[in-house]
């Protein structure tokens, strides 16, 4: 590694390597210029989950060079957030969000609070979010993030609704039906549910089969068996996900909600039909150490 990030060092690289959107906002910059840019780019794509410290310091280069352009502030948050910078990858959202208008940003601030420390100031930037502007993504996401939220309060149960309510309402498709349930496994084995947990860890790499190497890690662990440290990449193939999402994630953030207040109508019930999987092997909100996640047909 060069000891200055900020010398032309990317003679070598092919500018049509890097993604359609990136060389589209680089054709604004002058063109030693947005080759060096572009090159820092490159490097810290290849270099973000091995050495994502190093990714960082390729994207901070970038941003000496072109702090204006959208990608480069991306590449600095994304870096910032996979090295742990929690207040970087902060501001660098912060001024996303800024810049673009866009409330998709809102639920990885909300993230980066909840790493410094601050779920409250959390919840209540989710709170804060209008939801129908996120993405499919974006709200399994800021779900994930209330429920980590609640678990860090103390709040354990509230957490537990709220990954139940968006699981009952099939939200995300198998990807982020995974993801739902990764995380309400993971809560239950907190408070000392184990069985239960194991259920829902299997259910969880069950919804999906490419990307739940996670979840088989953890089943792993609890059994005692040897866990193998190397994650399966997903597929590069695309999920696409049901954008008709339930909206009750975000009434769900009031604290004097219990769990007697979640009834079938705050369900969405065009989403939960027997076609597709059975209704009595839905997790009950009532009595969340009987559940039982239901099984992933093909």
């Amino acid at each position: 590694m060069p000891e200055d990030l900020n010398e032309p060092i990317f003679d070598d690289y092919d500018e049509r390597d890097l993604p359609p959107g990136v060389r589209a906002e680089l054709r604004g910059v002058a063109p030693a210029n947005a080759h060096v840019i572009g090159g820092h780019l490159l490097m810290a794509g290849a270099l973000l989950d091995k050495d994502p410290a190093t990714a960082l310091e390729h994207t901070l280069a970038a941003k000496k060079r072109g702090g204006r352009l959208q990608v480069v502030r991306e590449a600095v948050a994304e870096a910032a957030y996979a090295a742990e910078d929690y207040k970087l990858a902060y501001m660098e959202y912060q001024a996303l969000r800024r810049m673009t208008d866009d409330e998709n940003y809102g639920p990885v601030l909300a993230d980066c609070q909840r790493a410094m420390g601050k779920p409250a100031e959390a919840l209540e930037l989710l709170a804060s979010i209008d939801q129908t502007r996120l993405n499919a993504d974006q709200r399994i996401e800021a779900v994930l993030v209330a429920a980590g939220a609640r678990l860090e309060l103390g709040q354990a149960e509230e957490a537990q609704r709220l990954l139940r309510s968006a699981i009952a309402t099939r939200r995300g498709g198998r990807g982020g039906q995974s993801r739902l349930r990764f995380a309400y496994a993971a809560a239950l084995e907190a408070v000392g549910d184990v069985e239960q947990a194991t259920a829902w860890f299997q259910s969880a790499a069950e919804f999906d089969p490419e990307g739940g190497a996670e979840a088989r890690r953890q089943l792993d662990r609890m059994a005692g068996r040897p866990v193998d440290d190397e994650i399966d990449e997903p597929s590069d193939e695309a999920f696409i996900v049901d954008e008709e999402l339930g909206d009750d994630w975000a009434a769900l953030y009031d604290d004097e909600l219990d769990d007697d207040d979640l009834d079938d109508d705050d369900l969405d019930d065009e989403e939960t039909g027997e076609d597709d999987e059975p209704e009595d092997d839905e997790p009950e909100d009532d009595e969340p150490e009987d559940d039982e996640p239901e099984a992933y047909d093909e």
